[in-house]
């Protein structure tokens, strides 16, 4: 009974760990958008833009 007890217990701190692992993992690389749409474009301006310069990130709606 001791032997089924401690294996239950130690069977439930490896799957509390995961859990914690896999929110932390979830966490960490929360910023990276791996299945967010994304489009490229580029824009060419005949005249300058003020506040703007050459090769600045731009974001449109976002």
């Amino acid at each position: 009974m001791a032997e089924s007890t401690n294996r239950k217990t130690l069977i439930g701190a490896f799957v509390v760990g995961g859990g914690i692992l896999a929110m932390a993992i979830i966490m960490l690389f929360g910023h990276i958008k791996i299945f967010a749409p994304s489009r490229e474009a580029v824009v060419v301006f005949q005249n300058s833009i003020s506040g703007l310069s050459i090769g600045a990130p731009v974001t449109f709606r976002g």
